[in-house]
């Protein structure tokens, strides 16, 4: 893990507000489940002692002694947890990488130290110092993701996804649970993905924009407008309306704990792969230009 002093307050103070909601999360699904267990284990007994009676209790308890030898298992624990317990700021997340990514750059910008940078150092090193301070954001939400696989694991013990299959307590699918090892390094692959694409939108609006919070807020009206443009005319028209498929969902760059995987792995992470490349391009094409840049900054001084 990275070192505190190289990181900002602000990628400290987000790690910390996600890593407080992931600990009450953990602890909810916990009771919940305690209780769960509890009447459960209740309504075992009762029928250990009542199975016998088959004209009142017998298919009843039947089942529900079949139903106990399942276990609960790391993946509809961790959807439960993450998933659904993010579920209501997911579109949110965006700023908890982009807010701490913008800060040294827009604060560089605006300010003029990058010219000052510029008499000492290289165009290309002034440069990468600079976007690599943005980029240390990206171990913000896999941070999260990897401390929530350890909960999961130690809680359940289970990898055995038998449970979820049973009851559709997650929305992927057996082959992508078989290798639990495998399905978490995905997994955080693909938070790294969709963290780095979302650096790159805040890098894309700083480069104009250097006054922080515009930066911040034009940067996530972008990325808004990303994701409305790929759900109705990627999604929406072409696949949807055209194509009569289903598998523009995977366009979805909002939600980026989802991890929909109906037509594959594969595409499930090709598709922000792509665009992230896209977004990378872009970012490679506003920056290269020394004069420009210099100019943007002498202006917005």
């Amino acid at each position: 893990m990275l070192k505190l002093k190289k990181l900002n307050i602000l990628g400290i103070l987000s790690f910390l507000i996600l890593l407080l909601l992931l600990c009450y999360n953990s602890y909810s699904f916990i009771q919940n489940r305690n209780s769960i267990d509890k009447s459960n284990q209740q309504t075992r007994e009762f029928c250990l002692q009542h199975q016998d009676e088959t004209e009142q209790y017998g298919d009843y308890c039947k089942g529900v002694l079949s139903n106990g030898e399942i276990q609960l298992d790391f993946y509809t624990t961790f959807t439960n947890i993450v998933v659904f317990g993010y579920s209501n700021i997911s579109f949110v997340l965006f700023l908890f990488i982009v807010m701490p990514s913008l800060l040294y750059l827009s604060k560089c910008f605006k300010s003029g130290t990058i010219i000052n940078e510029l008499t000492r150092n290289s165009y290309k090193k002034t440069m990468l110092k600079a976007i690599k301070k943005a980029y240390m954001s990206v171990w913000i939400i896999p941070s999260i993701i990897l401390i929530s696989f350890i909960i999961c694991a130690l809680y359940t013990k289970v990898f055995d996804p038998a449970y979820a299959i049973k009851y559709g307590t997650v929305a992927w699918s057996e082959s992508t649970m078989s290798n639990p090892i495998l399905f978490m390094i995905l997994y955080l692959l693909n938070t790294i993905i969709h963290s780095l694409l979302y650096i790159n939108i805040g890098l894309i609006v700083v480069r104009k924009y250097h006054n922080y919070f515009v930066a911040v807020i034009l940067s996530f009206l972008m990325f808004i407008g990303i994701e409305a443009f790929l759900e109705i005319a990627i999604n929406g028209i072409l696949f949807n309306s055209i194509l009569k498929s289903e598998f523009g969902g995977l366009f979805n760059i909002m939600n980026m704990l989802a991890l929909k995987d109906y037509y594959g792995i594969i595409p499930t992470l090709s598709i922000p792969f792509i665009i992230a490349i896209i977004s990378f391009f872009v970012v490679y094409t506003l920056y290269r230009n020394k004069e420009k840049l210099i100019i943007d900054c002498e202006t917005n001084e």
